[in-house]
C-alpha cells in the first residue's frame, strides 16, 4: 500500500472514532447547557439538535409569516401658527417608534419663503433657525427657543426627515417653533411608525 493509501485508512479511522454527528455542535468541555448550539453528551452519545436564533429563524423559515415592517399608526396635520396637535394614538412605554415628519410650507407668505420641518429659505440661505428660536417641526417640545426636539437632521429635497422615538407612555404633541407664526401659511404631516 502506498502513502497515499495509508494517510486515507489514517484519517478513516481517526474520524470514525471521534464519535461526529453530522449537523451537531459538540459542547465546550463541562458546558451543560443546550442554547443555540448542539449538545453531545460524551458518555451517552446522544445529540440535541442545533437550535441557532430559533424564534427569528423560525418566522423566516415558516411559510406565510411575514416579516415585521414599519407600519403608520397615526397621521397629524400640524398647523404652522403655534397650535399644539396632539395624537390619536397613545405611545406604549419604552416600545421604539419612528416619527416621520413631510411636507413643505410658507413661512414667509409675502415674500413666499419655503420651509419644511426643519430647514427654510432653503433655495437660497439654507436657515433652521432665527435669532433666539430654532425654528423647525417640534415634538412633546413646548418650549419656543433655542433647542428644539427632536432634530430632523440633515437637509432632504424630498422634504421627508425620520428619527427614531420611544414612547412614553403618553400621546404625543407636535407643533411648529418659529419666532412669527403671522406670516405663515399651510402646514406639516407627522406620522408614527410602529414596527407591526
Amino acid at each position: 500500500m502506498g502513502d497515499n493509501g495509508r494517510v486515507r485508512v489514517l484519517a478513516l479511522v481517526v474520524v470514525a472514532g471521534c464519535g461526529f454527528t453530522p449537523g451537531a455542535l459538540p459542547a465546550a468541555m463541562g458546558d451543560d447547557s443546550t442554547d443555540d448550539a448542539s449538545v453531545i453528551d460524551g458518555e451517552s452519545g446522544d445529540t440535541q439538535q442545533v437550535t441557532t436564533d430559533a424564534a427569528v429563524d423560525g418566522m423566516v423559515d415558516a411559510p406565510g409569516v411575514p416579516l415585521p415592517t414599519w407600519v403608520v399608526i397615526d397621521t397629524i396635520t400640524v398647523p404652522v401658527i403655534g397650535t399644539m396637535v396632539m395624537s390619536v394614538v397613545t405611545l406604549t412605554n419604552g416600545v421604539s417608534y419612528k416619527l416621520r415628519a413631510e411636507g413643505t410650507f410658507v413661512i414667509q407668505s409675502p415674500l413666499g419663503t419655503p420651509a419644511d420641518a426643519e430647514w427654510w429659505d432653503y433655495n437660497n440661505t439654507m436657515q433652521d433657525g432665527v435669532v433666539g428660536v430654532d425654528v423647525g417641526l417640534a415634538v412633546n417640545d413646548f418650549t419656543v427657543d433655542t433647542v428644539r426636539t427632536p432634530k430632523w437632521g440633515a437637509y432632504q429635497a424630498s422634504h421627508v426627515y425620520e428619527v427614531d422615538w420611544v414612547g412614553n407612555g403618553q400621546k404625543l404633541v407636535a407643533m411648529l417653533h418659529d419666532g412669527n407664526f403671522a406670516n405663515n401659511t399651510g402646514s406639516l404631516t407627522l406620522k408614527v411608525l410602529a414596527l407591526q
